[in-house]
């Protein structure tokens, strides 16, 4: 299976790519919205694992190109913020009770 992880935090995003490769995954990380897009648009993914806040293109952004274009790939979103508001809003996609899980980078 291989993912494609949209994270500009080093730190996070290394985290990330390295237990989903302890887990047999093939990793794909860019770090920035317009990167994620180049690749989404050249690699048929198994899932993404997204940041919202990215340099050159949001994560939102991202998410709504890609529902726009028919891909029905599997999102993860992982963000900094505290909520998200709405976040089916925009996206062409059914209102829906999302879980919102928590966790701390230590």
């Amino acid at each position: 299976m291989r993912i494609l992880l949209v994270e500009d935090d080093d730190m996070l995003g290394e985290a990330v790519r390295d237990g989903l490769r302890q887990e047999s995954y093939v990793v794909d990380w860019v770090r920035d919205g317009g990167a994620a897009l180049a690749a989404l648009s050249a690699v048929a993914f198994s899932a993404l694992v997204l940041d919202l806040g990215l340099p050159r293109g949001d994560g939102l952004s991202v998410l709504r190109w890609l529902r726009q274009g028919g891909q029905t790939t599997p999102v993860v979103i992982v963000t900094a913020r505290d909520r998200i508001t709405r976040p089916h809003h925009g996206l062409g996609c059914r209102r829906r009770r999302l879980p919102d899980q928590t966790f701390r980078h230590r």
